[in-house]
């Protein structure tokens, strides 16, 4: 066996709000939790829960994959790890795939970058602009009809 025991699994809207409700929830029915472990809005929502409750030192929060929440969360020590498989590195590869294919050059066939955790020790050497949008960067949405 394993002495890690999964005592709550939640789904929900990915929103900050529905997030927010699953881990006050979890809190709520399970007092002596060790970890809260969710997406990258997860954790954001389940640092804030936790500072609010006190809990900031006995829950960790862990991500399973990597944002700009995460990332000033496990800076400051709020979030224990996330992985990344560096998505902004991905994204340029991708583009310079595509073009080295338009234009009939060489290129792989098959490429991506290691995934590796993040944790407070490693994000002292670990290159953000690698998994994160640069500053000032905001998505604009839209839905056109067809």
């Amino acid at each position: 066996g394993s002495p890690i025991e999964i005592v709550a699994s939640a789904k929900g809207d990915t929103g900050r709000a529905t997030q927010g409700k699953l881990v006050a929830n979890a809190l709520a029915e399970h007092k002596n939790l060790d970890y809260i472990v969710g997406t990258t809005v997860t954790a954001d929502a389940a640092v804030q829960i936790l500072r609010q409750k006190g809990l900031g030192k006995d829950v960790k929060v862990l991500a399973y994959y990597y944002g700009p929440g995460v990332h000033r969360g496990i800076r400051r020590g709020n979030v224990v790890a996330a992985p990344t498989d560096l998505q902004s590195l991905q994204a340029r590869m991708s583009v310079d795939l595509v073009v080295r294919a338009l234009e009939g050059k060489k290129h792989f066939k098959h490429i991506a970058p290691k995934v590796f955790v993040v944790d407070r020790k490693s994000i002292k050497k670990f290159d953000a602009s690698t998994s994160l949008p640069p500053k000032g960067f905001r998505p604009i949405f839209s839905v056109n009809e067809w």
